[in-house]
């Protein structure tokens, strides 16, 4: 019987995927460098306003290497009518 290539390729990524789904994804360092995972700094920052000037202040945070991730109500309408955001960012650890 003759084996070509394509099976001994297909062996190979049936092996490395039982390989990689019975390793513990969350804490493997092994895995992370593997597959290069970044991790990731967060930061939150509280918002009482959606408007032109937030946007202007959250692009100094993107300047400074920050990415918005979301922007979630905090609270529901308070006494003003106000609603209170956090504001999250995330940069490369």
């Amino acid at each position: 019987m003759k084996i070509n290539s394509s099976h001994l390729v297909g062996a190979a990524i049936v092996l490395a995927a039982v390989f990689f789904s019975k390793l513990d994804a969350q804490d493997n360092p092994l895995l992370d460098k593997l597959l290069d995972r970044k991790m990731w700094q967060y930061k939150v920052v509280s918002s009482r306003t959606l408007d032109d000037y937030a946007a202007q202040v959250w692009g100094l945070e993107g300047s400074a290497g920050w990415e918005l991730v979301a922007v979630v109500p905090k609270s529901p309408k308070g006494l003003e009518g106000m609603v209170i955001y956090d504001v999250v960012f995330k940069r490369p650890f």
